[in-house]
């Protein structure tokens, strides 16, 4: 099955907080980190996009859900190969 799926990049936007008292100038001085994630390809749908790090059918393994919102660019490393 691992074949069959596509092997994605996608470069979002993630998510930040801090834990502690900062000056408001600190504060709006900080961009939200850019993150680089490799996988294969689960599902894309309108609200998010899944990838497993490692799939063996039929499990998958580090499943992540990345909202589509946070998504900056997706780049396809190997096409899904038909059956």
């Amino acid at each position: 099955m691992s074949q069959r799926l596509p092997i994605v990049l996608i470069e979002w936007i993630d998510a930040e907080n801090s834990s502690g008292w900062e000056t408001i100038e600190d504060a709006i001085g900080h961009n939200c980190p850019t993150i680089h994630s490799a996988g294969f390809l689960l599902k894309e749908s309108k609200s998010h996009t899944t990838l497993a790090v490692t799939v063996g059918e039929p499990d998958a393994c580090g499943v992540m859900r990345i909202p589509r919102g946070m998504i900056v660019k997706k780049t396809t490393l190997r096409r899904a190969k038909k059956r």
